[in-house]
């Protein structure tokens, strides 16, 4: 839910993940504004710029969704993962890989038992930072909760200290390391899900699930971004984050340029944002040459 001021500027979005961690903190929702616990610093983006770009600012920035807004920066809509993988599903030819690459260097689905309380549950996914979680019954997967989930749970007020089996999303649909990813893609298309389960025997002939989301494949399709992001933002921008000098990345449209990314220092002393154009950096770097000149005068 993006959260709008009178001049419809938005100003706070709350998530399905906002709200999964809010039920654990028993937040009395009938009572709570919702600005409060909303987050402030969003990213957004104009509604002029192309798919490609939305989807670098998506993993650029690790997020789910883009606010879209006009050239006064009003609020138009939101365009999510989903959205761009069924766009890049027809015309991308790595739709036929096997769904094995996108399970590399992924972690093992997060699993409890159904008999497991629904409070404990939730404090797991929490701990953990998991929006969704497998319960089992003598170790075989048969449900699934969710975000989605747990906005009903909220909303309803339920005992959280009933058993997890209660409130699971069953049946769960699994699919083999061979299956391709244009194959998962229908998958969710038809029946409106976000996550797949990945079946992959070990060594020993032991099944081992992976929960495979959107934000997996929409990352797969466009190239290898976990090693992209593990060397460009782990590293690079860690390093560029701790520098006094301003540091801007910007993306090129060819006919403009706006800001996809600045280091801290850029936006304290320049007052930018992401995607500004660059007429506006370099305004607020000539406002800030003077009064640094001012201050050495």
């Amino acid at each position: 839910m993006v959260i709008c001021n009178s001049k419809k500027l938005p100003i706070g979005i709350l998530t399905e993940r906002d709200i999964l961690f809010l039920y654990n903190e028993n937040i009395d929702f009938s009572t709570t504004n919702a600005y409060e616990k909303a987050t402030k610093g969003l990213v957004k983006a104009h509604s002029n710029r192309k798919l490609d770009y939305a989807l670098n600012f998506m993993v650029d920035h690790n997020i789910r969704r883009v606010i879209i807004v006009d050239e006064r920066d009003k609020f138009l809509g939101v365009v999510e993962y989903e959205e761009i993988i069924f766009e890049f599903e027809a015309k991308n030819s790595r739709c036929d890989f096997k769904i094995f690459e996108v399970l590399l260097n992924k972690s093992k689905a997060l699993e409890v038992d159904k008999k497991t309380t629904l409070k404990k549950t939730l404090e797991i996914m929490k701990e953990k930072n998991f929006g969704s979680i497998l319960i089992t019954h003598n170790g075989e997967s048969i449900g699934i909760i969710t975000e989605s989930d747990i906005i009903e749970l909220a909303k309803d007020n339920l005992n959280k200290e009933k058993s997890v089996d209660h409130f699971m999303h069953s049946p769960i649909f699994k699919v083999s390391t061979k299956t391709s990813i244009r194959e998962c893609i229908a998958l969710m298309r038809t029946k409106k899900i976000r996550r797949i389960i990945v079946e992959e025997l070990d060594d020993y002939g032991e099944k081992i699930d992976y929960i495979i989301t959107s934000k997996d494949i929409l990352h797969n399709l466009q190239g290898n971004y976990s090693k992209f992001l593990e060397t460009k933002l782990k590293s690079q921008r860690a390093t560029f984050e701790s520098l006094e000098d301003l540091v801007i990345e910007v993306y090129d449209f060819g006919d403009s340029q706006v800001v996809s990314w600045a280091n801290r220092s850029a936006k304290q002393k320049l007052h930018i944002s992401i995607d500004d154009s660059l007429q506006k950096i370099m305004t607020s770097y000539i406002r800030h040459l003077s009064k640094v000149r001012m201050k050495i005068a």
